[in-house]
């Protein structure tokens, strides 16, 4: 069983005709999550000597998460041991181990968008 530790909002650009993105983000939804700040590999300690800190982030497996691509942005609401106020830019989507849920890469910090 996933601990949906954290409520996470899903923010996305506006769109103009051509499908590129324009403006500042705006909140998608917001849903219950498990958030899990990385740690210890190579990888994960490189991005925190850079500032930034990724997380893998989980969510529930519903049509509406299932549009979540690497456009958008993930922000910490509340929560138990999480960072309220984190946001983070999604790196990708991908199933995760347990049925039923998405498996999301975000990182914090760098640019944004």
């Amino acid at each position: 069983m996933v601990d949906l530790n954290a409520l996470v909002a899903f923010d996305q650009r506006g769109l103009d005709a051509n499908g590129d993105a324009v403006n500042d983000f705006a909140e998608v939804f917001r849903c219950r999550a498990a958030v899990d700040y990385q740690r210890g590999s190579e990888a994960a300690i490189s991005n925190r000597l850079e500032r930034r800190q990724p997380a893998t982030i989980i969510v529930r497996d519903n049509p509406t998460t299932r549009d979540i691509t690497a456009a958008w942005r993930a922000r910490i609401i509340a929560g138990r041991r999480v960072i309220v106020g984190d946001e983070f830019n999604i790196q990708s989507a991908a199933p995760a181990r347990e049925t039923g849920y998405l498996n999301l890469l975000g990182v914090a910090g760098g640019a944004t968008g």
